[in-house]
């Protein structure tokens, strides 16, 4: 387990429960790290001002609503890890133009 640290509070964890950061306004930028192998359903739903995440390249599923209604967010790099996208993943996230799915081989 190692520490993660958002917003300025660092916490330990390798998983993100869901609604973890649900309707954390300020949060603009996330970097999930490579120890995080897991993060619930609506985790970042409303994070309104969220345009830019890094997810972990052990990241295994997204779950439902985990970005909805993330308006700012534009663009993201699917891992290659990842292996399901559940239902309304996105939804909601109407600037989200680019989906980029990394490829195993890369």
């Amino acid at each position: 387990m190692r520490w993660i640290k958002r917003s300025g509070i660092t916490f330990r964890t390798k998983k993100y429960r869901k609604h973890a950061f649900y309707y954390f306004s300020s949060l603009t930028s996330i970097v999930i790290p490579d120890t995080v192998t897991s993060i619930g359903g609506s985790a970042f739903q409303d994070c309104s001002k969220l345009s830019k995440i890094i997810l972990s390249s052990n990241l295994t599923s997204i779950e439902s609503y985990i970005f909805r209604d993330c308006g700012s967010l534009t663009s993201i790099i699917i891992p290659s890890s990842v292996v399901s996208i559940k239902p309304n993943a996105f939804h909601g996230c109407r600037k989200l133009t680019k989906v980029t799915f990394e490829n195993k081989n890369d």
